[in-house]
């Protein structure tokens, strides 16, 4: 936590060397919603993986990790530090114009103000609480994707016309086999940029309901730290992908070794 902390502070630091240098934009330029507003590349010299909402996403998890640790133990991470790490967050994801991380930053603060006040409700109208909240998340992305020239993406829109027209093609039980939605998309982007679709092109209706069920059971096991690890999967397996290309696995293996193994964290 603390190295993500001091990193966050180096590229703001790097951000506003390289901003002074160009002399043509204010400092704030980054809260424009525009993806070509700078050359982000240039303050990321300190990492050889350049995605930007993959790293943002790691800096995101980290955060949220340290926010558990902190509500436990307040000597190892103090206020002040977690207080710093959101506001550098913040302008972190807009510097780098992650647009899923800007979602997913929202999405997270909701989920640590939903845990505050989830005991001051009744079991029943907690949980319409939290099917509620996700409901209204899930129909503000689709606006937003559908909607907006800046959350809209054409080629991402290409990508799931082929997908979905493989998947009528074959089986829809079973699917067309492991790897096809590699197969489908060669000499394109690689790979179908979204985890649910992918898994529905190569095993079917039978194997996204297992993965689902999975899911399920991280939602219903009422630790609220392997639920938080969730709530930061969804966005990136929606937008991009975890489990299906070889890059994320430095990523998704650690993550899912913790929902698996780590301690049971209700309070």
């Amino acid at each position: 936590f603390k190295g993500f902390l001091l990193l966050l502070v180096a590229n703001v630091v790097f951000y506003s060397f390289v901003i002074s240098a160009e002399g043509t934009k204010p400092f704030f330029s980054f809260f424009t919603l525009n993806k070509q507003y700078f050359s982000l590349y240039e303050i990321l010299f300190w990492t050889r993986f350049k995605h930007p909402s993959f790293l943002s996403w790691i800096i995101l998890v980290v955060g949220g990790l340290g926010f558990f640790l902190w509500k436990k133990y307040r000597t190892i991470i103090t206020t002040p530090e977690i207080i710093a790490y959101a506001l550098l967050l913040f302008c972190f994801i807009f510097m780098m114009q992650a647009r899923v991380n800007i979602i997913a930053y929202f999405v997270v603060i909701a989920f640590f103000v939903y845990l505050s006040v989830a005991h001051l409700f009744s079991k029943q109208l907690k949980y319409g609480l939290f099917v509620s909240v996700g409901l209204v998340a899930i129909g503000t992305v689709t606006y937003l994707t559908t909607h907006t020239a800046y959350f809209s993406d054409p080629i991402r829109n290409q990508l799931y016309a082929t997908a979905f027209q493989a998947i009528k093609e074959g089986n829809l039980w079973i699917g067309n086999g492991s790897g096809y939605q590699r197969y489908i998309m060669d000499g394109f982007v690689g790979y179908v940029h979204n985890d649910f679709v992918a898994i529905l092109v190569d095993i079917g209706i039978i194997g996204l309901s297992l993965f689902i069920s999975w899911l399920g059971a991280i939602v219903l096991s009422k630790d609220t730290l392997k639920q938080y690890l969730l709530l930061v999967f969804l966005p990136i397996m929606n937008t991009d992908v975890l489990f299906h290309a070889f890059e994320c696995t430095y990523i998704l293996i650690p993550l899912l070794i913790f929902i698996l193994f780590a301690p049971r964290f209700k309070s």
